[in-house]
């Protein structure tokens, strides 16, 4: 089965792109047949069998994350070791997130900030002080990411699902797995280009208006609907993204209705 492009359209009128006075081309990247996203009723509750909760997933997991562990683990050593030697302060950043059914649990990335920016805004914009000269390269390939292989090995996340919040972020208790990379983080991948754009007295309510529910809405509907074959294809979207040297402004992926 060959893969078919599926179009990313800027929202109309009253979106985001309108209220930030940009625009842009419609883009496109590439995933495998299969409906990533459809127009179904948001936040329906998820069948017992969905795909989203089987044990199947969980396989599908254990499987991609042990063999992506095994193969980029040199590569992660090279990422450690320039962490060290290029900022002070700890390689892996640890912290507090919301889970499957509200539990906590300890995510880990490679550092990418000066130590304590925690303490600063919870929010991270292009062009942010804080982060590091070896920062500002891993996260534009999402190369600060690796160590959630270990994550999804230990059962607190999965590689595709809604990213894992701040428990004072989270409002809903998700019967699935936060992941990796997922519906909005694909349609986001550039959000802190985009919210470089708002002023900063304004940026925790126009996240929590705006981008919050969009980005909820488009993981649950996903979710509602994932197969195997879906993540496969998202997974493939999210990789070809992060090499990609073009940006877009949160595009929202849609599909023909249903009959």
């Amino acid at each position: 089965m060959n893969p078919s492009s599926v179009p990313l359209h800027p929202r109309p009128a009253s979106s985001l792109e309108r209220r930030l006075d940009v625009s842009g081309d419609a883009t496109k990247v590439q995933a495998f047949s299969g409906t990533i996203y459809s127009r179904t009723a948001a936040y329906q509750p998820l069948e017992d069998e969905a795909w989203s909760l089987s044990d199947g997933k969980r396989f599908f997991d254990l499987v991609c994350a042990s063999v992506g562990l095994l193969v980029f683990f040199p590569f992660m050593i090279l990422i450690a070791l320039i962490i060290a030697v290029s900022s002070p302060g700890p390689i892996f950043f640890r912290q507090k997130r919301m889970g499957r059914w509200g539990g906590l649990f300890t995510i880990y990335k490679f550092r990418t900030m000066v130590p304590e920016a925690e303490k600063g805004p919870c929010i991270t914009v292009q062009g942010d002080s804080r982060i590091t000269g070896i920062g500002v390269l891993l996260r534009k390939f999402k190369l600060d990411e690796l160590p959630q292989f270990v994550n999804v090995i230990k059962g607190d996340m999965s590689f595709i699902g809604p990213r894992p919040k701040l428990p004072h972020h989270e409002s809903l208790h998700m019967p699935f797995r936060p992941g990796i990379t997922g519906a909005a983080t694909l349609a986001f991948r550039c959000e802190e280009q985009l919210l470089r754009h708002i002023p900063e007295q304004d940026l925790d309510l126009f996240y929590a208006r705006t981008i919050k529910p969009l980005k909820a809405k488009l993981d649950w509907e996903y979710m509602q609907r994932a197969t195997w074959w879906t993540d496969l294809g998202l997974l493939w979207c999210t990789a070809t993204a992060c090499l990609s040297s073009r940006g877009s402004y949160a595009p929202v992926i849609e599909f023909p209705e249903q009959s």
